[in-house]
């Protein structure tokens, strides 16, 4: 199991969740971060081990601007 951190901009929350939940994932956990003054989401999702490479991929995907 690995654990899987990200920090994303909040208005980018739901397409996140959506894009890992059709990749199969269902639990993560949200919290609010200052980062350059600037409120941001970190995300933390634990996941086995062969799902990491798809699940960073589909965060950077979901993410992007």
């Amino acid at each position: 199991m690995k654990k899987v951190e990200a920090i994303i901009k909040p208005f980018k929350l739901d397409e996140v969740k959506e894009a890992l939940s059709s990749i199969g994932v269902r639990g993560l956990t949200v919290s609010d971060v200052k980062r350059s003054g600037r409120p941001k989401l970190k995300l933390a999702i634990v996941v086995s081990d062969e799902l990491v490479p798809q699940v960073v991929e589909t965060i950077e995907c979901a993410a992007r601007i």
